[in-house]
Parts: structure tokens; C-alpha cells; sequence
């Protein structure tokens, strides 16, 4: 993985600027999601299966992720 990627208020800003209306993060990612806070990008946030099962597993955890 590359070690020179602009900040992500950075990328959301080219996405903005680009009319692009739709972001995929396969992983959380505290600052991409703060930066698209106040925008109308919509995020699609994947979640691993063994994550997903410890989800499904109640609501706390859920609550908790």
C-alpha cells in the first residue's frame, strides 16, 4: 500500500469537485468519514465476515463498532 496518499479531507474535496455522489471504504476510517460529514457523498462501508458475524451477534456490538 502506497505511503504518499493525500489526506482524506483531501479526497473528498476531489470527489466534491468531480460530482462524484458515492464513496466505498472497505475498512473504517475515521478520517474519511469525518471529512464527508456535511456532504452529499453517499458511503458504502464494507464490513469482513468475521466482523459481520460478531455484528449480527447482538445489538451492543453493533452499538460498540
Amino acid at each position: 500500500m502506497g505511503n504518499n496518499l493525500p489526506p482524506a479531507a483531501e479526497v473528498i474535496d476531489i470527489y466534491r469537485r468531480k460530482g462524484i455522489q458515492q464513496l466505498r471504504l472497505y475498512a473504517p476510517n475515521e478520517a474519511a468519514q469525518r471529512a464527508l460529514g456535511g456532504t452529499n457523498i453517499k458511503l458504502l462501508l464494507d464490513v469482513s465476515n468475521p466482523r459481520l458475524e460478531y455484528l449480527a451477534a447482538s445489538q451492543a456490538n453493533a452499538d460498540r463498532w
